[in-house]
C-alpha cells in the first residue's frame, strides 16, 4: 500500500504514517466488529458486507483523490469481518476434534497467506506498478466471499455426527 500512495506522489513517510493509521484503526475496529456480530448473530452479513466493503475501499485508492478517507474506512470495515472468519471452524468441529481441526485450519490459512504474497510482489514486478499488487489483494478479499459460500453448502450438505458438528 505504501508503494502504491508513492507512486501517486505522495511522501513516503505520509504513506507510511497513513497506512499505520489504518493499521491502528483497524486494532481497535476487529473487537468492535467481534462484539456486533455476536450480539446481532448476523455472522455472514458482517463476513460479506466487511469483505465487498474492504474490497470496494482498496479498488478506489487508485482511482479516487479520496485517499485518506478510503484508508480510514478501510480501518474501520476492518473490524466486522475478521473474527467471525476465524470462528466458523468451531461451527463444524466437535470438541473432540476441535484442537487437530483448528490446527489444520491455520496451517491452510497461513500457508495460502505465505503462497499469495509472493504472487503480489510478482504481480508488482511484472506489470512494473504498486497498483497491480493492491487490487490483486482487494480481488482476493472478494474471493472470502466464494470461501464462505462454499463452506455453508458443504456444512447444509455433509451429514453432521451431532447437531451442528460436522467432524
Amino acid at each position: 500500500m505504501p508503494a502504491l500512495l508513492v507512486s501517486n506522489g505522495m511522501e513516503m513517510a505520509k504513506a507510511g504514517m497513513l497506512v499505520s493509521l489504518t493499521s491502528w484503526i483497524t486494532i481497535g475496529s476487529i473487537p468492535l466488529g467481534g462484539w456486533l456480530t455476536d450480539r446481532t448473530g448476523r455472522v455472514n452479513a458482517f463476513i460479506i458486507g466487511g469483505v465487498l466493503l474492504n474490497a470496494l475501499f482498496i479498488f478506489l485508492l487508485p482511482l479516487d483523490d479520496s485517499v485518506l478517507i478510503c484508508l480510514l474506512l478501510l480501518g474501520i470495515t476492518m473490524g466486522g469481518w475478521p473474527g467471525a472468519i476465524m470462528a466458523l471452524p468451531n461451527q463444524v468441529l466437535s470438541p473432540q476434534s476441535r484442537s487437530t481441526g483448528f490446527g489444520v485450519f491455520y496451517m491452510v490459512y497461513y500457508g495460502i497467506v505465505a503462497a499469495l504474497v509472493p504472487v503480489a510482489g510478482w504481480l508488482r514486478d511484472f506489470t512494473g506498478e504498486a497498483t497491480a499488487s493492491v487490487l490483486f489483494g482487494g480481488l482476493m478479499m472478494i474471493l472470502t466471499v466464494a470461501a464462505l459460500i462454499a463452506f455453508r453448502v458443504i456444512k447444509r450438505r455433509w451429514p453432521a455426527k451431532e447437531p451442528g458438528q460436522l467432524i
